[in-house]
């Protein structure tokens, strides 16, 4: 059986390079509960292990824990990463997966027979006039409060009792991959690699719609494969897939929520939830949907200039796509106390805007401002956006949030007539003095 235990058993080798004499020789290390033990107890001497890790594994390799996998397209953005195209289920007993199985999102929205009113951005462009679906639920920016709605289709569905969320893009998905190498998939005679995955996933398919299978045949095939291939890895692939999984944290390419208090509190501290949690008197966070319908985004990079100065925003798309247009649904979330004056397109106003106060899953408020922003094909297009904010204070910092899914992007700052340049590829904060 695969178990929680397989990912770490290098720890203690490489630990053991520090200390030959502190794991407990008397313990089946084999047994997930026995190696957690034995980590605490190593920890307690060399120390190279962060608490937050530990109270995870002890949360997660005691006990049962059942878990929904968003498995989220980043080619068609959505705030928390993408498109949910497919999920997981997995269920752990004391370390040990007892079952596993993945799902089209259309299964599972099938099974949802109820009406949920679809906000602003979906019920225009997404809905059909059928409110907010399943496939559509991560549209919230703050990811708790969207992993809270998610969970409550699955409950209404067939999907019951889950403890935790966790959404996975594909840029995460494929970087993996690029560790593992050429994976061979016997049932469909192909391999796949991060080259080529998502469009053998996606090649001689038709639309999907409840009950299908095809998709879902495919990707449960592909990931035992991945799996066995996971089970043989040297000590130095497993250090490199450690990286990967931590560049891909904090760009925020896997996200967590749980509905377990002590586990999203460490969520949260780590900046591992997605949460849209500021305490700073100047924030900006740019958030883009994709509402077209398409993979648009494969092609799609940006540029963004902030004149603190003239309080003013610039963004810059450049769709590199022969034949597809990126129909984005772009939103601007800043503090309250900022009003937008003016907002153009390639120089043309743009007056069709949705404007409104959020509160996220900690009770904060923001400004949230939403309007449509296509680029057409092969084409490049600037929105700008007039600022004017109110607060008496003079701002420290700015803090700039970077959206799940979304590729490095290169930012030029300007202020008190200084320039800072740089690629936004996590949270990152200016200092404004």
């Amino acid at each position: 059986m695969l178990t929680v235990y397989n990912l770490y058993q290098d720890t203690l080798n490489l630990a053991e390079i520090y200390s030959q004499n502190i794991l407990d020789p008397n313990l089946d290390p084999q047994l997930p509960a026995n190696f957690l033990l034995s980590l605490k107890k190593l920890n307690r001497q060399i120390k190279i292990i962060p608490q937050d890790y530990l109270s995870i594994l002890e949360e997660l390799l005691t006990g049962e824990e059942n878990f929904i996998i968003l498995l989220q397209n980043s080619d068609e953005l959505r705030a928390s990463g993408g498109f949910m195209g497919s999920y997981a289920r997995v269920e752990i007993v004391d370390g040990v997966v007892k079952n596993f199985y993945i799902q089209d999102i259309y299964e599972a929205d099938g099974q949802f027979a109820g009406r949920v009113e679809a906000p602003p951005g979906v019920r225009e462009y997404l809905s059909g006039e059928q409110g907010m679906r399943l496939p559509d639920a991560n549209w919230e920016a703050d990811f708790p409060q969207a992993a809270k709605q998610i969970l409550v289709y699955f409950a209404l569905g067939k999907e019951k009792q889950i403890d935790h969320v966790v959404a996975i893009n594909a840029t995460f998905f494929n970087q993996v991959l690029q560790n593992l190498g050429q994976i061979y998939v016997p049932d469909y005679q192909v391999n796949i690699d991060f080259n080529n995955f998502s469009a053998v996933a996606r090649a001689d398919r038709q639309e999907f719609f409840p009950g299908s299978k095809q998709k879902t045949n495919f990707l449960t095939a592909a990931f035992t494969q991945i799996k066995i291939r996971l089970s043989q890895l040297t000590f130095r692939e497993k250090v490199n897939l450690f990286k990967v999984v931590k560049v891909n944290l904090a760009a925020k390419n896997i996200l967590f929520y749980s509905s377990q208090e002590n586990l999203q509190n460490i969520f949260l501290k780590n900046n591992w939830a997605g949460a849209l949690n500021i305490d700073r008197d100047w924030y900006l966070y740019l958030l883009e949907s994709n509402v077209g319908v398409n993979k648009a985004n494969a092609q799609v990079s940006r540029e963004v200039k902030i004149n603190l100065d003239e309080e003013q925003i610039e963004i810059t798309w450049h769709n590199q796509n022969s034949d597809q247009e990126y129909i984005n649904y772009q939103r601007v979330i800043l503090p309250t106390t900022v009003k937008v004056t003016k907002i153009t397109q390639d120089r043309q106003e743009v007056t069709l805007k949705d404007e409104e106060i959020i509160t996220n899953s900690l009770g904060q408020d923001f400004k949230q401002i939403g309007f449509l922003a296509p680029v057409a094909p092969q084409q490049k297009s600037t929105v700008t956006i007039q600022l004017i904010n109110h607060s008496t204070n003079q701002p420290i910092n700015l803090y700039l949030i970077k959206q799940s899914g979304l590729a490095a992007t290169p930012y030029t700052i300007r202020y008190n007539q200084k320039v800072e340049n740089f690629i936004l590829e996590s949270d990152h904060v200016v200092k404004l003095n």
